[in-house]
């Protein structure tokens, strides 16, 4: 029996288990995102450093449920309206063309 890293499972040398622990956040530090307040009330605001126009933004709960997004453009950040949640985990998904950026947070 082995066990690689990389796969996060557990296994002999021709078959793997994969074993799913939860969702990784791709490209925050190459975009300097920021979201914030976090834990929040009704309100997100997304900063990437690099601008926000293009942006295909979906929320999601931890069953993997989508809810729609109203949001306003404020010069370089995102305002997300978050009065349609009620507390707990989320993640927000943004994406633009072939880039995908994903972030937890937390509402009170």
């Amino acid at each position: 029996m082995h066990v690689d890293p990389d796969y996060w499972g557990i296994g002999t040398s021709e078959y793997q288990f994969p074993m799913v622990s939860g969702m990784k956040e791709t490209g925050v530090d190459q975009l300097h995102l920021s979201i914030y307040p976090n834990p929040a009330n009704d309100m997100l605001v997304v900063y990437t450093g690099t601008g926000i126009n293009g942006y295909d933004y979906k929320i999601y709960d931890m069953t993997g449920r989508s809810y729609p997004v109203r949001y306003e453009a404020m010069g370089d950040k995102v305002r997300i309206d978050l009065s349609m949640l009620s507390g707990g985990i989320y993640s927000l998904s943004m994406k633009k063309g072939t880039e995908m950026l994903n972030s937890k947070f937390v509402v009170k």
